[in-house]
């Protein structure tokens, strides 16, 4: 399967990012704590973006930044991410501003040592770590629960900025992004480490039938879903999955007026090794959705639904909803799942859609590998949760 994808755009993007580009101001903390340890921030503001006209959503001005978690230090150790949220501001960063100009902020690894220190970590959807955009402004995962990362891993941030509603003249805005984390030399005891496994809603463009990845002809409606609904492509370049069997997707397509429910099989592409629980999850949804909703087709019942509530003025997304949870919602290796998106198109006109669920799921077994470095900072490296260290 071929895809092309908001988290393969940034990879290419940043191929010319080298080390001195990347973002190395120093993590502060304050009295705030979490799971008992001082809880740090990492604060970075986007360049400042010109908005001169209305932009649709992932039309708009945008950037991508590197980032060091542990800022100039060159002490590698292991960390816990914890959070991530992102604000529009004025151009001085200072005064908050409307979250309508928001489209989207997202945070991702830049490079393959994830694997490699974290190899049971079941796979990162294109390497995306967080993301938020207009109506989820903010990842909080819950208490006792973390992202394991080292502080030396090059990070990228993607900002992008929209306008649905307003026309004026030219004003400047920019977004200030924090990514807030632990360390592991701080804890009394290790945190649960997650995952995020992204999953997203496609529309059939072109194929025999709308069952990504099952040979035409061979899916059963009460096993695999319905399948996807034949839509417009809105054609951006991230848009685009193709499948071995000739079929075309989308996952940025074209809502008519009217209510649309639109139908993805994710079982492919949830992938999972072995049963897991999910602890977190938030949606990516653009203005008129109503819900998104993960749905177990084996047991018949669903598993999560985030509904999303319209702006009270103007174009756009007050508010989607998040799960979080300790004890979690189990997803099973042997069961197959839709991912069911709702529109609401009340424009008299065609607009255009996304839908992606981002789920936080625990890892079982985690390894965890230390790199090779230097011995004396071995004092640095911590324990990992739920396996005994495999160290090379």
């Amino acid at each position: 399967m071929t895809v092309g994808r908001l988290g393969l755009m940034i990879a290419a993007l940043a191929l010319g990012l080298g080390c001195s580009a990347c973002n190395t101001a120093t993590p502060t903390h304050d009295a705030n704590r979490r799971d008992g340890a001082p809880l740090y921030r990492f604060q970075l503001q986007s360049p400042v973006y010109t908005i001169d006209k209305l932009y649709s959503s992932m039309q708009g001005p945008s950037t991508v930044e590197a980032l060091r978690l542990g800022g100039e230090s060159e002490i590698e150790e292991l960390v816990w991410l914890t959070g991530y949220r992102a604000e529009v501001t004025d151009a001085t960063g200072n005064e908050p501003l409307s979250a309508e100009f928001m489209c989207h902020s997202a945070m991702d690894t830049r490079d393959d040592r994830y694997r490699e220190t974290f190899p049971t970590a079941m796979s990162l959807r294109g390497n995306r770590v967080f993301s938020v955009d207009q109506g989820t402004l903010e990842n909080t995962l819950p208490e006792g629960f973390g992202i394991p990362m080292l502080s030396s891993h090059d990070m990228l941030v993607a900002t992008q900025v929209l306008n649905h509603n307003v026309v004026a003249d030219p004003f400047e805005v920019r977004q200030r992004v924090t990514v807030e984390f632990v360390r592991d030399v701080d804890l009394q005891q290790p945190l649960k480490p997650l995952i995020q496994h992204g999953i997203y809603g496609l529309t059939l463009v072109e194929g025999p039938d709308g069952y990504l990845g099952v040979t035409p002809g061979s899916a059963v409606e009460d096993r695999h879903g319905p399948g996807c609904s034949l839509a417009e492509d809105v054609g951006h370049p991230g848009g685009l999955v193709l499948d071995r069997h000739g079929r075309r997707f989308s996952s940025f397509w074209v809502v008519p007026p009217g209510r649309h429910s639109y139908h993805t099989r994710v079982t492919d592409a949830l992938a999972l090794p072995y049963d897991t629980d999910i602890h977190y999850a938030a949606a990516h949804l653009h203005p008129f959705a109503t819900s998104l909703e993960l749905f177990d087709l084996t047991a018949k019942q669903s598993v999560i639904k985030l509904k999303a509530t319209a702006s009270d003025e103007g174009l756009g997304l007050a508010d989607v909803e998040s799960y979080t949870s300790v004890n979690g919602r189990t997803l099973y290796a042997d069961h197959e799942y839709d991912l069911i998106a709702e529109y609401d198109n009340t424009s008299g006109t065609d607009q255009d859609a996304m839908a992606t669920m981002l789920l936080y799921v625990l890892v079982r077994d985690l390894e965890f590998r230390k790199p090779d470095g230097d011995p004396t900072k071995q004092s640095t490296w911590a324990r990992i949760t739920t396996s005994a260290l495999l160290p090379r």
